[in-house]
């Protein structure tokens, strides 16, 4: 590339709106874009919504330099016939779940279109397609310009009966189109480069600020148990069975436990869960993890890193998961949260550490020496950095 680093502009293409942040994908989202504008990239955001509303684009070019959704990039077309692609190809309403968010609004004409005609006004450096559903877009990039995938997720990991499962081949297809493969966590790296060898495949998280010692325990207030999460079904389904097979093992050993539920993952609690207290969505969740004594992820299927996972680790909370909410952690010696295989076992570890305060503060401490290591954004983002430096000449 022989463009100067101020001119170095960056394509991304997504139905994740990065300034909701009610969900992990556009919190990690959010913090990328934010990483990429501070080390001096410009960041055009192709987001395949309906037209925005005037507050909502006002809060996006808090964070990019120009935003688009598709019916705003006008193209080539005699004004008739472009009025009836419009008609026909435009986006309709985003759907409730997420599988139609992400299957039904990805790679269609529109959206490809649109890619096209940015790629023509804005010359990008390099295109990043968000998940492996957006790649056809690529296909209007023009030769010489780097594409990524963001994956998010490994699709052909997932139950063959959820409804964003595809097949290996199909996933391999869609990877294929791509220079560079982005994997979230270091396992699903390494199933990325077994199933497509011949392509760049590197990891990028989320950075995440880590708190203090005395923000992580100071504040503790009796013996609340915190989850948060989204209403993505594999939480819920997780929460679910917490509620019915652990908590009240919990509640047995400890009369004093409460259960906080942060998020739309509430929608999980029924009002027969003793001593639970659903809060809703919390603007301010650094508040609730510096009262929680534990913090506990149940989830038990899904594929990604779980960015609350994450969180709970950088505001220095001991924290009990399950196997799958801690996938792709990779660390040495003793692990820095409590692994649990089993709702016994998941109950038992968390009385262990409300009676505890000697064992609570020692998980606390290995918390926090993790999280400064791995969600450091040098860490995270350093396998990027290095690609995209390398494109400018």
């Amino acid at each position: 590339m022989n463009k100067s680093r101020d001119a170095l502009t960056i394509l991304f293409i997504s139905h994740v709106n990065p300034v909701l942040r009610s969900g992990g994908n556009e919190i990690r989202l959010l913090k990328m874009i934010n990483w990429l504008r501070a080390e001096g990239f410009h960041i055009v955001l192709l987001l395949n919504h309906p037209p925005l509303p005037r507050d909502m684009r006002d809060q996006l070019l808090e964070i990019v330099d120009a935003v688009y959704t598709p019916d705003e990039c006008p193209t080539s077309l005699p004004k008739k016939i472009s009025n009836l692609v419009n008609r026909f190809l435009s986006p309709q309403p985003i759907p409730i779940t997420e599988s139609e968010k992400v299957r039904a609004f990805h790679g269609k004409p529109y959206l490809i279109q649109a890619t096209g005609v940015l790629c023509k006004r804005y010359r990008p450096n390099a295109v990043v397609a968000e998940y492996v559903f957006t790649t056809p877009c690529l296909r209007e990039v023009p030769s010489g310009v780097l594409t990524f995938v963001d994956t998010h997720d490994m699709f052909s990991r997932r139950d063959p009966e959820d409804p964003l499962y595809c097949s290996p081949e199909e996933e391999r297809a869609y990877l294929l189109t791509v220079d560079v493969v982005i994997a979230i966590q270091a396992a699903e790296a390494e199933h990325f480069r077994a199933l497509v060898p011949e392509r760049k495949v590197v990891t990028v998280g989320i950075d995440y600020e880590v708190v203090t010692h005395s923000q992580a325990g100071d504040e503790i207030s009796g013996n609340i148990v915190l989850v948060v999460g989204s209403n993505y079904p594999a939480n819920i389904a997780g929460l679910k069975d917490f509620c019915e097979l652990a908590w009240p093992l919990v509640c047995k050993e400890n009369p004093g436990a409460e259960l906080w539920v942060a998020g739309k993952i509430g929608e999980a609690i029924s009002n027969k869960v003793p001593r639970a207290r659903v809060l809703g969505w919390v603007e301010n969740l650094q508040a609730l993890y510096r009262q929680s004594a534990v913090v506990i992820n149940p989830t038990v299927t899904g594929s990604g890193l779980k960015i609350k996972t994450v969180e709970a680790l950088c505001n220095g909370k001991p924290l009990v998961a399950t196997p799958n909410a801690v996938e792709g952690l990779v660390f040495e010696g003793e692990a820095p949260f409590m692994v649990c295989n089993n709702w016994p076992e998941f109950a038992g570890s968390i009385v262990s550490l409300l009676y505890s305060d000697v064992r609570r503060v020692a998980l606390q401490e290995s918390a926090l020496r993790y999280a400064q290591e791995h969600f450091a954004s040098s860490r995270v983002y350093g396998e990027l950095a290095d690609i995209l430096r390398s494109q400018v000449a």
